[in-house]
């Protein structure tokens, strides 16, 4: 039996408020896995302008455990928790900094800073993490800091991992191995109006994921330049999403990278400049634009592979110069 710990627990009851307080690590017993905050068995909680930190083992381990704030159970039908989660910092952590999960629970995290470790050999961390159906908005949030050294695993700010109906809006990530990342979601997943720049590997990254919006991102920086999908944005195993409206410069790979297995797929308005693989990059085929798998429509760069997918105009000025160009 899976043993558990929490600094502060909240278990069934309804309408809690944790407001400025510090609640603080580290472990030091021998439960399997432990938390700051523990928001379950149906309990719900208003946690704000508070500071939850060190909820991790001394020295920190590479142990999958120590979670700052916990929504629901990790146990997938066990039980459901939600909470409102604004203007906290949170920091410290082992695992995760926010993690919801399971369907039925539920988030509003807003107006917080969350940081990882720093590039670190012992544990790939998540900023924030929604899974196994739970739902979330997920906006204003500032997250650095999850960064896994060796580079075989992905540390996210911001990972949302076969999730219910999650919005992502206006979040500024920097500096974790990926920014944002949204695998095996079958949900409405809404991806608007955030600053992904100058993470290690990629801006955004969507994964066997179907009928996502990208909308209004900045990508900027992102990528180490030894990976080919290393960039702004990638697409991989999904279809049917859109991905419109975005700017995605100066990445160390490629500005939007569609994988073979990413069709049906539409990308328009984008904005793409300066980046060192492709501006753009399909390597899909199929019955789209110039013989991809995917829609590209008023998309302006300068390079593209294959060549067509881009228009040489800014949008300002595309009613009088607009040309394709590779």
């Amino acid at each position: 039996m899976t043993k558990t710990s929490a600094v502060v627990e909240i278990r069934g009851a309804k309408d809690v408020s944790i407001k400025c307080l510090t609640i603080s690590g580290p472990n030091t017993g021998s439960a399997d896995t432990f938390y700051g905050i523990l928001v379950h068995a149906g309990g719900s909680a208003k946690i704000s302008n508070s500071r939850i930190t060190s909820i991790a083992d001394r020295p920190l381990s590479g142990v999958q455990r120590g979670v700052a704030i916990q929504i629901g159970s990790t146990i997938p039908g066990v039980s459901s928790g939600s909470a409102t989660i604004t203007g906290n910092r949170i920091d410290g952590y082992q695992k995760n900094g926010i993690q919801v999960s399971g369907a039925g629970s539920n988030a509003w995290i807003e107006d917080n800073a969350i940081v990882g470790a720093g590039p670190t050999t012992l544990i790939a961390q998540n900023g924030i993490q929604i899974s196994n159906g739970a739902t979330a908005k997920i906006k204003e949030n500032c997250i650095s800091g999850n960064a896994y050294k060796p580079g075989t695993f992905g540390a996210t700010g911001i990972l949302l991992l076969n999730p219910g109906a999650v919005t992502v809006e206006d979040n500024a990530l920097t500096k974790n191995d990926i920014g944002i990342f949204v695998f095996r979601s079958k949900a409405a997943v809404v991806i608007d109006d955030n600053n992904a720049s100058g993470n290690l590997l990629i801006g955004i990254l969507i994964d066997t994921t179907n009928s996502a919006r990208v909308s209004g991102n900045t990508a900027s920086k992102n990528g180490s330049g030894h990976a080919g999908v290393d960039g702004g944005i990638a697409i991989f195993n999904s279809a049917g999403n859109r991905i419109e409206g975005n700017t995605s410069a100066s990445n160390k790979g490629a500005g939007i990278y569609m994988h073979t297995d990413s069709t049906g797929n539409t990308v328009t308005g984008n904005q793409l400049n300066g980046n060192t693989l492709f501006d753009a990059d399909d390597r899909s085929t199929g019955s789209g634009t110039v013989k991809t798998g995917n829609t590209w429509k008023n998309n302006y760069g300068k390079t593209s592979g294959p060549k067509g997918l881009l228009m040489t105009a800014t949008k300002e000025n595309r009613g009088r110069c607009a040309s394709s160009s590779e």
